[in-house]
Order: structure tokens, then sequence, then C-alpha cells
């Protein structure tokens, strides 16, 4: 973005090229816009952001459909393909469909960065995410050309996050300068299949941290 009235548009980094249609569902992710409030504000106001719009923060790029190339998936003498490749489904950013929760934002100071002028806003987030994996593990496998004894699968996937960071906004060219947050994350997974007449399955907790961040140069 160079200034306030420009649209993004999806392409190939300059000097690589592709089929056209991966760029399908690419979405203009960090421009973090969804995190601004719909009314004026200044230094020390408050406002509060639904994690409902934030969807594009947590899962860079959109729906991208990444798949397994063929026979990719690593052979286990005691596992089924479909426990293997379930475990490519437990992030963060696979698991962001259903949200719920708020960013709390506070105009710390406005300051100079150069020759430009940037509000620095202190972000607070809290949400929790649920989704079935289930399609998604299956779509994998058929991908890979895999086969699986596993009837009736389901990964039920419940996360929440927590976490404060800081955003950089430039007041003139109105995007974003800078964003950084540090989340502490908790990935609650459900994992079930039915074999012959039994329903069979793992449940597993996850703690991990996140760190996201992205920087855009100022002009």
């Amino acid at each position: 973005r160079t200034d306030a009235k420009w649209a993004p548009t999806a392409k190939f980094a300059e000097g690589s090229s592709g089929d056209a249609k991966l760029l399908d569902g690419l979405r203009e992710d960090l421009d973090l816009r969804a995190l601004l409030p719909d009314h004026d504000v200044g230094v020390e106001d408050w406002w509060k952001t639904d994690a409902a719009k934030l969807v594009d923060l947590l899962r860079p790029g959109g729906e991208l459909a990444l798949l397994p190339k063929t026979n990719a998936i690593p052979s286990s003498p005691v596992l089924d393909p479909a426990e293997v490749v379930a475990t490519t489904l437990c992030t963060l950013a696979d698991n962001v469909d259903e949200l719920s929760g708020e960013a709390l934002l506070t105009w710390k100071e406005t300051r100079k960065q150069g020759e430009r002028e940037v509000a620095v806003i202190e972000v607070e987030l809290e949400f929790t995410s649920r989704t079935d994996q289930g399609p998604a593990l299956a779509r994998r496998l058929s991908a890979a050309g895999e086969d699986t004894l596993r009837d009736d699968l389901a990964l039920l996937m419940t996360c929440t996050s927590e976490g404060k960071g800081e955003l950089v906004w430039d007041l003139g060219l109105d995007r974003c300068v800078s964003f950084e947050i540090a989340l502490a994350t908790r990935i609650d997974a459900q994992f079930s299949w039915s074999e012959e007449d039994s329903t069979i399955g793992y449940h597993f907790v996850l703690d991990a941290k996140n760190e996201l961040s992205t920087t855009h140069g100022l002009k």
C-alpha cells in the first residue's frame, strides 16, 4: 500500500510464476485494518474488536488448500496413515474457523518514525476457536493416495489463546508499519474413528507459545 486508496492485487513475486488458480482465495491478510475502531479515537483511548474479524491474521494467506504429494506420508509400523496426517492439522493456523473472543486495543502514544507520524497501539487478545478437521484429514489422505483402515474419521479441535502485543500504524498512509504479538495457546484435540462395531480414539492437550509478527517498510 502506497496511499490510502490503493487496492491490493494477488500476484506471484517478481521473477517467479505459477498456476494462477493457486492465487484463488488469497487475501490481504496482514493489512490488520480489522483491529482499527469504526469511530474516531486518540491517544489514551481504547476500543474492542470481535476476534471473529481476525481469521486472516491467525491464518495468513486465506484458504490455500495445501495438500501432501502422492506417497509423501512417512510410513509407520504402528500408526495408521490417518494418525500420521492428523498430527499435521494440530496447529493454530489450521484451527481458527469458529472464532469467539475479543481484542482490547489502547492507543498508547503518537511518535515520529523517520519522516512519518505513527500511532503505537497496545493489543491484548483472547479468543477460542472450534473446528472439525475430519473433512480436511480425509482430503489429505486422498491427495497422498493413502488408504486407511479407519472409518467415520473425526478430528475435533478446540484452541484457546491469549497474549499481548503492539501495532504500529502509519497515520498518513493509513496502513500498518509493524505488528507483533506473543500468544499462549492450548489445543484440545479429540481424534476418533470406527472399526467394525467399536468407536476408538485419542484425546490429547497441547500447550504451546506462538509469536506472530509482520513489518512493512516506511517510504
